[in-house]
């Protein structure tokens, strides 16, 4: 889906008369490789990343600062319950072990090293486990993997910073929700490092 540039001309000059400064403007696949490429910047390193909020999934598989696969995944639920989960989870397996296969045949690439997991709606534990017994590759929490590189602090509606030792619920799923945002941030900062 495009922004139509006047209406991204109207939302930026929202955000500046907010007093904020829009240093970047990025897609949500650029920006989820953003985070990976500052968690794993080493180019021997194959990183996927699973992204899932209601009505929403995107995989991307990527090495340093190149983005080899960015796939939605389809029929994620509107809302997320364990019975949801029960009937969509071989759907999702079926999705992310075809996108990595894609990645390591048809592209030519060494095997994932990591697949990290992000999730709205409290999934983010469930799936993370699922995966992991499915799958042949490593499987963490979104939390594991970006701890050691960020300090967040959220504002829902105090303020408070994350204690990566004991992440819950509700901040996993608001972190969740801001990867894009986290990654668009990283931005200019990745590019300086990539010049």
């Amino acid at each position: 889906m495009s922004l139509p540039k006047p209406r991204l001309g109207a939302l930026v000059s929202g955000i500046n008369n907010l007093g904020l400064d829009v240093t970047s403007v990025d897609v949500t696949e650029l920006a989820v490789r953003n985070l990976a490429w500052q968690c794993f910047p080493m180019a021997d390193q194959n990183v996927a990343m699973l992204r899932l909020t209601a009505n929403s999934g995107l995989l991307t598989v990527s090495r340093g600062s190149d983005l080899y696969v960015a796939r939605r995944i389809s029929g994620v639920p509107e809302q997320f319950s364990a019975v949801a989960l029960e009937e969509f989870r071989e759907r999702l397996l079926l999705q992310v072990q075809r996108s990595i296969d894609y990645y390591e045949s048809a592209m030519g690439q060494a095997g994932c090293d990591l697949l990290m997991v992000a999730c709205t709606q409290s999934w983010t534990g469930p799936v993370t486990e699922f995966l992991r017994d499915a799958l042949s590759i490593p499987v963490r929490a979104v939390s594991d993997a970006i701890s050691d590189e960020f300090s967040v602090e959220l504002y829902n509606p105090q303020r408070g910073k994350i204690d990566w030792g004991s992440v819950t619920d509700d901040e996993m799923n608001a972190l969740c929700a801001s990867l894009p945002a986290l990654g668009g941030a990283l931005r200019p900062i990745i590019e300086a490092e990539a010049a």
